[in-house]
């Protein structure tokens, strides 16, 4: 009977240890992350951290999304740039902005997430080897919180978007390179189902044919613990701008051709609720190209141009807004003031959404104080590589040239230098705190154009700008651990999203420098939360099959 005991005791131990064994040898949790983008790059850093594989899926040919197309910056509260710089700023007031710009139906809960962890994610990004020096005051900012590089030694400016995305995807690439995280471009995710704790992709992977070679799509089903939708928004879609906001689907857009939308039709093939789809950015200022006016797609001018000094004309010749305000309230503005045809504008605090364009176009107007504020080098590639900005000679020059753009488009115009000269005169006034500002602007930053008064040839620089499709506020609904949710508000296991593809954060009206915050903030968490569900996933299965060698012992 003793011997019979020690057997036992130790039988006992034996499968005490195997289980331990068992535990710790139990494989990483598998996650997909569909969409290359910044919010795509930063959950599947965070996820391969927290200890997952992952599989890092695109459509494209090569990772980036209009992530790598961003110019203005990236927002955050309580930096080391601001503490430099002396800035005063809080959580509070960046919530209080982006709840403002929103138009009251952001949700509150996300935007505080955003905010607290706004100084962690450009500690994130600097890890990276990109320094975020430069600060700027955009539109609906209560203060200089927006971030960006200092141009290089030579002059030559670093594009901020371009520079975040090229870091984290050499990081990522370099995960690739060991085994830790597969990259998967020229793939599309043609389905995916959900049973049980597990998530079935449908993966259609192209590879490019050279020369006369014809292209070959191959298919596969592929099981994975978790999935995080990052696959940005439906800008370029005529499908859903026709069915969410058909008054805009004819407007010209930023956006790359990828911005179709299908992560929010995939993530409703898994019951993920969409939301605010009918909320559509229109950015105010996107370059026209003097050579080609019907441009369905269009350079941004960064809002970094007006948080730099630069003042928006009408087509008449004066200015009609604060050009800090929020993005829809310019747009609307432009649309109601700079119209070459009669407008039927409501009142400017309705969602732009709501409004009908016109066929209105404005003019972007630096002198060299402001040009200096932006980066003479950065300035240049918009001067003098695309051509959207002409020098003119003072009020004058100013006046004519307005004269001419105009009738290029078929708008016969007098354009007075006095109703010009009268603008700069008043703004000047007004910087100076002689007068209100007319339209109500408090900041004015860098210049205040009086050298435009006092000497009449002094040069200026103007571009013929147009509202433009920029980005798209709705999208599936998350909750603050990135979870998407059912239509009852419920997570849903094991599905996760981060950046344009979801909505709650930016309300009706997106602030300029909130889009790059999201991305890192919650794709990070996304990354997070999705592999320590993933790892709940795979315990629950070990101790599955455990349970199922303990009954089998018990039977012999």
């Amino acid at each position: 009977i003793a011997v019979m005991l020690r057997l036992s005791a130790v039988s006992a131990m034996l499968l005490c240890l195997a289980r331990t064994l068992s535990t710790q040898a139990m494989k990483p949790p598998h996650i997909a992350v569909v969409g290359g983008g910044l919010a795509g790059l930063s959950a599947t850093i965070e996820a391969q951290r927290h200890g997952a594989l992952v599989t890092l899926i695109d459509k494209e040919g090569k990772l980036g999304g209009n992530s790598a197309k961003a110019t203005s910056g990236i927002n955050a509260v309580g930096t080391r740039a601001q503490s430099e710089q002396y800035v005063r700023d809080s959580v509070e007031a960046f919530v209080e902005d982006t709840m403002k710009a929103g138009r009251g139906i952001c949700n509150r809960e996300l935007v505080e997430v955003l905010g607290k962890q706004s100084s962690a994610a450009i500690d994130f990004i600097e890890s990276f080897n990109v320094k975020l020096d430069v600060l700027s005051q955009l539109g609906g900012h209560s203060a200089k919180r927006t971030h960006r590089e200092a141009n290089r030694p030579d002059g030559r400016p670093r594009p901020i978007g371009w520079d975040i995305v090229s870091a984290l995807k050499m990081h990522v690439e370099q995960l690739a390179e060991t085994g830790l995280v597969t990259i998967a471009v020229n793939t599309q995710v043609k389905n995916m189902t959900r049973s049980d704790d597990t998530y079935t992709l449908t993966l259609a992977t192209t590879v490019k044919g050279g020369g006369a070679e014809e292209d070959v799509t191959s298919t596969q089903e592929v099981a994975f613990d978790a999935v995080i939708l990052t696959t940005g928004g439906y800008s370029a879609s005529p499908e859903f701008l026709g069915s969410h906001a058909p008054l805009l689907k004819d407007l010209p857009t930023t956006n790359g051709p990828w911005a179709k939308g299908e992560g929010i039709a995939l993530g409703q093939q898994v019951n993920a609720a969409p939301d605010h789809l009918e909320y559509i950015q229109v950015h105010p200022t996107g370059f026209v190209d003097p050579a080609n006016f019907e441009a369905k797609t269009l350079f941004l001018a960064p809002e970094a141009l007006r948080g730099s000094g630069g003042v928006l004309l009408s087509l008449h010749g004066s200015r009609f807004v604060n050009e800090l305000a929020p993005r829809d309230v310019v747009t609307g503005h432009i649309w109601r003031d700079s119209s070459a045809e009669a407008s039927q504008m409501a009142e400017e605090d309705v969602p732009v959404h709501k409004q009908p364009p016109t066929e209105a176009w404005a003019y972007l107007v630096l002198d060299h104080k402001a040009v200096q504020a932006f980066g003479t080098a950065a300035f240049g590639f918009y001067h003098k590589a695309k051509k959207f900005f002409t020098e003119v000679s003072g009020t004058k020059g100013l006046a004519a040239h307005i004269m001419q753009a105009n009738l290029a488009r078929g708008l016969e115009s007098e354009i007075a230098e006095g109703i010009i000269r009268e603008t700069f005169e008043n703004y000047a006034q007004a910087a100076d705190g002689m007068r209100s500002d007319d339209f109500g602007k408090t900041v004015f930053p860098n210049t205040r154009y009086q050298r435009v008064v006092s000497h009449g040839d002094h040069p200026l620089f103007v571009a013929m700008i147009q509202p433009v499709l920029h980005y798209t506020m709705g999208g599936l609904k998350i909750d603050t651990t990135g979870a998407m949710l059912d239509a009852n508000s419920d997570a849903i296991p094991g599905l996760y999203g981060a950046g344009e593809v979801t909505s709650g954060v930016h309300g009706a009206n997106r602030l300029g420098g909130n889009s790059l915050l999201e991305c890192v903030v919650f794709g990070r968490i996304a990354g997070k939360h999705a592999t320590l569900y993933g790892e709940q996933v795979r315990q629950h299965a070990e101790q599955t099959e455990e349970a199922v060698e303990d009954h089998g012992h018990d039977e012999l």
